[in-house]
């Protein structure tokens, strides 16, 4: 089931849901969890870089820019 990122219309939370491949979200999830919004606009993710480890990407050493 792929990862997707829903954005709340109202307060503009962002969270990433695990969906059918359709997109569809489980009925628990249709509301925005700070502000109870049933309006959730489907955004586009950005893919993960699978070298980055600790938050630091390979080709980026610690401490220096």
């Amino acid at each position: 089931m792929p990862l997707y990122e829903f954005l709340c219309t109202k307060c503009g939370l962002t969270r990433e849901i695990l969906c059918s491949v359709s997109g569809d979200m489980a009925p628990e999830y249709m509301d925005c969890p700070r502000c109870g919004n049933d309006k959730l606009k489907k955004v586009p993710s950005v893919p993960s870089d699978p070298q980055v480890k600790d938050g630091t990407p390979k080709f980026y050493p610690k401490g220096e820019d």
